[in-house]
C-alpha cells in the first residue's frame, strides 16, 4: 500500500504510504 506499492512489491517493509 503506497504510491509505488505496484513496484516496490517486493519490498512490501520498504513500502512508503
Amino acid at each position: 500500500m503506497g504510491t509505488c506499492a505496484g513496484s516496490m512489491r517486493f519490498s512490501s517493509r520498504m513500502e512508503w504510504s
